[in-house]
């Protein structure tokens, strides 16, 4: 490896985690040399079970960290995390703290310590609310917020950070105590901004809809329990023409001309996740199909209805050419051999998943793995399904037939 180029070196040792590369240094000095390059430190994503030592040591070694994740698969306490804010903090530009039993009081040494903080994930901790928000309302170069699951923000906490902070990303599915006054704010701070947007509908309704039709620059939009969401709000996204992905979870109200309807309007929509969406059946797949063609990603699931069929997934796989990827979970009416033979027609697909799709007979997503040999095909238990060995036989007989 010391003969290679520099560069394909590092290219080589980017896809080792830190452990690797710490022992891939100690092998001689020329990949000491290579291991230690700042482009390979400048994100850390710490390692299950790692304890204070092993991270002081890591950090001490590359300070200029620019990107740090880190779970509660480790156990590294405050006051570790402390010293390194303290020590790095300054050219942290990404920080992702998930689910972690920290001292509240390490918020205040975020702000404190990393003033060229872009990107901020504090999901699923319990002691971020209200008071955070007020805190981070003073890292004037944030652009991206996840607090997902945290439940003691209120419109009154992104109300404090939106008026300073123009975010580009807000990710606050699971959040449940937002309403339409976060909606509001957002179009009259972060109209001219906001791209990514992820929220929990679970005390939004209609009106909220109509309001956020006001974010003209959204290019992604995930809502998550639409309980309360009617065909007549829903129909308010239509004036979202940036957005390229929707993602629309238990959404019971959706019906196919309501899906019509958007997409007749969405046209830049290659990304598209339904999800328990009680009122859509065959006919909106076929005319999702003839609207947009341009699909590249698609992810259905039925949990509590079976109104899809092989007529429907079948018009799907037939009228989208640049399917990429087709996510199926509990579709329990898709079952007949006419369900996948148009994959054919999808030349680029590249992915597809069947988990709970139980009536797809196993032989036969067998003998799909073996004929389309670059599709990653994950059969009823999310599970990749190896290829029928008597097809692949057949198939080596026949090409040593033609080398003959």
């Amino acid at each position: 490896m010391n003969t290679l180029p520099y560069e394909i070196q590092t290219r080589i040792l980017s896809y080792l985690d830190i452990r690797d590369l710490v022992e891939v240094s100690a092998t001689c000095s020329d990949l000491y040399y290579s291991s230690s390059d700042e482009v390979l430190w400048s994100t850390l994503d710490v390692p299950a079970g790692f304890d204070d030592e092993a991270f002081e040591q890591y950090t001490t070694r590359h300070p200029l960290i620019k990107s740090l994740i880190y779970t509660n698969n480790s156990v590294i306490t405050t006051e570790a995390m402390t010293k390194f804010l303290i020590r790095s903090g300054v050219h942290l530009t990404h920080l992702h703290l998930y689910h972690l039993d920290l001292d509240p009081n390490l918020q205040e040494m975020i702000v404190a310590c990393c003033p060229n903080l872009s990107h901020l994930d504090l999901s699923d901790n319990p002691w971020v609310g209200d008071d955070t928000l007020h805190l981070l309302a003073n890292c004037q170069n944030l652009e991206s917020l996840g607090i997902l699951q945290c439940d003691d923000i209120t419109d009154r906490g992104i109300e404090r950070i939106i008026r300073t902070c123009k975010l580009r990303g807000l990710e606050a599915g699971g959040v449940l105590n937002l309403r339409t006054p976060t909606i509001q704010n957002l179009v009259q701070y972060c109209s001219s901004t906001l791209a990514f947007l992820c929220l929990d509908g679970g005390n939004l309704g209609d009106d909220s809809l109509r309001v956020l039709s006001g974010l003209k620059t959204l290019d992604y939009l995930e809502l998550q329990y639409c309980d309360e969401f009617t065909c007549h709000g829903l129909k308010s996204l239509q004036n979202l023409h940036s957005l390229t992905t929707l993602k629309l979870s238990r959404c019971y109200d959706l019906t196919s001309e309501c899906l019509h309807h958007l997409m007749s309007s969405l046209k830049r929509i290659t990304r598209l996740h339904l999800n328990d969406c009680l009122g859509l059946d065959d006919q909106g797949l076929v005319g999702l199909s003839e609207l947009s063609p341009q699909l590249q990603y698609l992810e259905l699931s039925q949990s509590y209805s079976h109104s899809l069929t092989d007529v429907g997934i079948a018009a799907v796989l037939s009228g989208c050419p640049y399917l990429v990827s087709l996510k199926l979970k509990g579709l329990k009416r898709v079952h007949s051999f006419v369900t996948l033979l148009p994959v054919l027609n999808c030349p680029k697909l590249r992915y597809l998943y069947l988990g709970g799709c139980h009536n797809i007979p196993n032989y036969f997503l067998e003998v799909v793995a073996a004929y389309f040999p670059h599709l990653a095909l994950l059969g009823h238990y999310a599970v990749r399904v190896e290829p029928a060995q008597f097809v692949m036989a057949i198939r080596e007989g026949k090409e040593d037939e033609e080398e003959d």
